[in-house]
């Protein structure tokens, strides 16, 4: 026997739909809460970042000539770092 579409719902359908939506908006909230919190973690690293960058700036001792092989490695792999964390702070 097939049941017509238009036939209304019981009360005990209605509820059950009623349960399910209201877990689906928690499970929602749940999403946008981890999200907000991974966007607060970036945002601090990247704040971390920023004052990183500035302080280089400001340190003579990465932009002297190296006096020896060992320097100039450090030298020449801080100087690209602070290349990246500069172009991460102007995305």
């Amino acid at each position: 026997m097939t049941i017509p579409a238009d036939t209304p719902k019981t009360y005990a359908e209605l509820e059950r739909e009623l349960v399910e939506a209201r877990q689906e908006i928690e499970d929602l909230k749940s999403g946008v809460a981890e999200a907000n919190k991974r966007w607060l973690a970036e945002r601090d690293l990247r704040s971390d970042l920023q004052t990183l960058v500035r302080a280089q700036e400001k340190d003579a001792g990465l932009w002297i000539a190296a006096r020896t092989a060992a320097e100039a490695y450090l030298q020449t792999e801080l100087r690209l770092l602070h290349v990246v964390a500069q172009e991460e702070e102007g995305k």
